[in-house]
């Protein structure tokens, strides 16, 4: 039974790095009737439920394919950070911080600053946030998703001057990031510059969003809707009041 599973499970894997992600999906699920025990299989599997936001099948397909005791370490330590996600989406915070810095511990690595540093400031731990996060600029001050997570740590303890620095050149290395759009977003029109809010909002519209994201589509659509609103309502305006005409 599990050969067959395999073998489907290596053409819906076939799939999935094509891009083909709703058929890779199909198949990876008939896969998983007929017996898949790749673990490989199982944690990509898990990865694109994960983005799906099915949660606890992820966290299931991660825990069983850790099972595997012939895991390469590093498809080991790749499954174990995706399993700390699925932790952390499923609102066991402390379980998920456990696993990342236990993995630190082992394994210094750009993705665990990147997780780590951002469940710290999700769990509010704004303290141990700093801390850790200035380390992670340490590791590596371009990364366009440790900036974030400063820009974000600032940004949720007030200081909209420093976040915007930090989002700033997060946006510098990666003009497709819609937290990074959205913050930036919220900042400027905290500060009363309308058409940069507006523009960042409008950026952030056309990105692709998923689950693992900061914002909702909601969020984005409904930022963007009303400050788009805002502006045709003073350019109406505008041109009603506009000066009179000398005679």
């Amino acid at each position: 039974m599990s050969l067959f599973g395999n073998l489907i499970g290596n053409l819906a894997y076939w799939r999935h790095l094509r891009g083909k992600v709703e058929m890779a999906e199909k198949t990876y699920a008939k896969a998983y009737v007929h017996g898949m025990t790749d673990p490989v299989k199982l944690g990509t599997y898990g990865v694109l439920l994960l983005r799906k936001g099915e949660y606890e099948d992820a966290l299931m397909l991660f825990n069983q394919a850790l099972k595997n005791r012939a895991l390469k370490p590093k498809v080991r330590l790749q499954i174990r950070m995706n399993r700390s996600l699925a932790y952390f989406k499923l609102g066991e915070i402390e379980k998920a911080i456990v696993a990342l810095e236990d993995i630190h511990k082992k394994n210094r690595s750009l993705r665990v600053y990147q997780s780590l540093g951002y469940v710290y400031i999700m769990a509010g731990e704004y303290e141990k946030a700093m801390e850790y996060n200035l380390e992670a600029l340490e590791y590596d001050d371009e990364d366009p998703v440790i900036l974030d997570n400063m820009g974000q740590l600032h940004y949720a303890l007030g200081e909209y001057d420093k976040a915007r620095e930090y989002f700033e050149k997060a946006f510098s290395y990666k003009q497709n990031q819609v937290d990074i759009l959205y913050h930036l977003s919220v900042i400027e029109e905290h500060d009363g510059n309308a058409e940069k809010a507006l523009y960042y909002a409008s950026l952030a519209n056309d990105c692709a969003i998923n689950t693992l994201n900061d914002v909702t589509p909601d969020e984005v659509r409904q930022r963007y809707a009303r400050l788009s609103e805002q502006a045709a309502n003073k350019s109406a305006l505008a041109s009603v009041s506009g000066p009179e005409q000398e005679s």
